[in-house]
């Protein structure tokens, strides 16, 4: 029965006690930022969800921020969207080895938000940033999508937590863009982005592994969801260095 022995419910309960946890915590823990000052009057019009997002698109090069946003998010969502899958059939894994590549995967994330982010994105700033980042995590997708090692994709697992610092990055730079009195507003529309993309990933994502295995699929690739994140990252990253060149070329024509 594997893990499983503890009832198929067990995560569900978990994860409710966690979600309750962080409420009980926010509410006595962290503290209000929206000041007298900094405070948005309740405007009924702008509560409507479709004249925010109006509101929000007069903002310079959002949208082109949110698109990235957005497929970054879906590409790097294959790893809690597959990886289960991919592991049994890539490697063999019982549920024991699955629980601990995600452990470790989790655990990783947890660090690189939480500790090494305060460091990295000083240090290399926003922009470049989303530069490296997904240079970084196309290669690390190739990888996993073509490894046949378990050993290796139990190292890779935790360094691809590095990830993660591209979708703060990109948060940063669509918060700075934004009014102090927007901040409501840009934060909510960067969730329901991310929300979207967490719908719609493993739709995709799921369906791709499936086609990649037999007798779904003509060859045996269960990396296939990977090779596609990998993709996926690598449009992000042309659509960032295009903008950026059409950006200089109009800044030297108006010189």
């Amino acid at each position: 029965m594997g893990r499983g022995e503890f009832g198929l419910r067990v995560p569900f309960f978990a994860a409710a006690g966690l979600a309750t946890f962080n409420l009980v915590l926010g509410y006595f823990v962290v503290t209000e930022t929206v000041t007298n000052n900094t405070r948005h009057p309740f405007d009924l019009k702008r509560a409507n969800p479709l004249q925010a997002l109006t509101q929000i698109q007069k903002i310079t090069d959002l949208s082109r921020f949110l698109l990235l946003f957005f497929l970054y998010q879906f590409a790097f969502y294959v790893y809690p969207a597959v990886w289960v899958y991919f592991a049994k059939a890539q490697f063999n894994w019982d549920s024991a080895m699955v629980s601990i590549s995600l452990a470790s995967f989790g655990i990783s994330v947890a660090v690189v938000e939480g500790i090494l982010i305060r460091h990295i994105l000083p240090w290399l700033g926003e922009r470049r940033t989303i530069e490296l980042g997904p240079v970084f995590n196309i290669r690390i997708f190739i990888v996993l999508g073509l490894l046949t090692s378990g050993f290796w994709a139990l190292l890779l697992a935790p360094i691809s937590a590095l990830g993660s610092l591209v979708i703060a990055a990109m948060r940063g730079i669509m918060a700075n863009k934004a009014a102090t009195k927007q901040q409501g507003e840009i934060q909510g529309i960067i969730s329901s982005t991310q929300s979207l993309a967490v719908i719609f990933a493993p739709l995709v994502l799921t369906y791709v592994f499936y086609a990649g295995t037999p007798p779904n699929g003509p060859v045996f690739l269960p990396g296939a969801p990977f090779l596609l994140a990998a993709a996926i990252v690598a449009l992000t990253l042309i659509i960032i260095v295009t903008r950026q060149k059409s950006s200089i070329g109009i800044a030297k024509s108006g010189r």
